[in-house]
């Protein structure tokens, strides 16, 4: 039988069925790959973002298409498909490109969204100190179009509307917040405070689905399992991963972070901070680290292999970004 076939007997979240289970990585990989080939819709922008935020960035922030071509081509991703996705992502605002002679190179243009997503992605996560984080409207003066378009940002980040004018989070950092409404023009307009209950202490957090009506845990906890179950055999043959070639090991980490990337925009209150270490979140997390941190040196090896900008090579990786998932690497 072969690799293709045994590809086939799995399922389509990328985990092996039992019968399959002496299989070696590189196998499961294919089994990856082919279901993010199969997708019926059409995910590019979102995974160009993910190159960005985890290759493009750390290694000078700009980019040749022509690159980004080679880099997913793998991916049975056309060249055509790209560069509608790019124009798509430059039209909405989310990058901005340059043209040397005849070859365009592009740069994320917003950089909100990406340092939220550094932080939340490969940073330690603080246990979350028990206070509610309250924005509380302080003006009646007519909505304007700086007051409208921040309140969309809170609801993007998870912010429940609990009382007209006011917006409350468990734990989104209180810089973010100062930060978020400095850059709408707001921070006359509105104040943070946090709580907690009459006697001090901390508000239970599944009171959240009263609140909201449906089943928010349940639904987020089915989007952890199911990420789990997608990822889980590599993290068994985790030793193997440096058996993958460098074009394997970003293709890997790419479609793992672009996975998780999505799922931690579901999970707007950051639960690993909330709950201890039975939480399946908290076992996802875990399991990401240590599978990124396996195929991250191949995979930046082979990304600065294809990888140009304006300037021709890349830059050498800042050092910053050589901590991503550490903290975790070995736990």
């Amino acid at each position: 039988m072969s690799n293709r076939n045994k590809t086939r007997s799995a399922d389509r979240s990328g985990s092996l069925d039992e019968s399959d289970s002496d299989e070696n990585i590189q196998t499961i990989l294919q089994n990856r790959l082919d279901y993010f080939i199969e997708q019926d819709f059409n995910s590019t922008p979102y995974l160009i973002m993910t190159v960005f935020g985890d290759s493009v960035i750390p290694h000078g922030s700009e980019i040749w298409l022509g690159s980004l071509v080679e880099l997913l081509e793998r991916l049975q991703i056309n060249e055509r498909l790209i560069r509608t996705s790019i124009f798509r992502l430059s039209k909405d605002g989310w990058l901005e490109g340059t043209k040397v002679g005849r070859k365009s190179f592009y740069r994320p243009a917003i950089w909100e969204d990406i340092n939220h997503n550094e932080r939340v992605i490969y940073h330690p996560q603080n246990k979350w100190d028990g206070n509610w984080r309250l924005i509380i409207g302080m003006s009646m003066e007519k909505v304007s179009h700086n007051r409208e378009d921040f309140r969309k940002a809170l609801q993007k980040y998870g912010f429940l509307p609990i009382a007209p004018n006011v917006f409350a989070h468990p734990t989104f950092d209180y810089k973010d917040i100062e930060k978020l409404m400095i850059d709408h023009g707001v921070n006359q307009s509105y104040l943070i405070a946090s709580a907690r209950d009459f006697e001090g202490q901390s508000l239970e957090f599944s009171q959240i689905d009263n609140v909201l009506q449906r089943n928010t845990m349940a639904l987020l906890e089915k989007e952890y399992l199911d990420y789990f179950n997608c990822y889980e055999p590599f993290f068994r043959y985790v030793r193997q991963i440096g058996s993958l070639s460098p074009m394997d090991c970003f293709l890997l980490n790419s479609l793992m972070i672009n996975d998780y990337r999505r799922l931690l925009h579901h999970d707007h209150y950051q639960t690993n901070q909330i709950f201890n270490d039975e939480w399946i979140g908290r076992k996802a997390r875990s399991m990401t680290a240590k599978i990124y941190c396996a195929a991250a040196p191949l995979s930046r090896e082979y990304f600065c292999s294809v990888a140009q900008n304006s300037q021709g090579g890349l830059p050498k990786m800042e050092k910053r970004f050589h901590q991503r998932f550490k903290h975790l690497e070995s736990s």
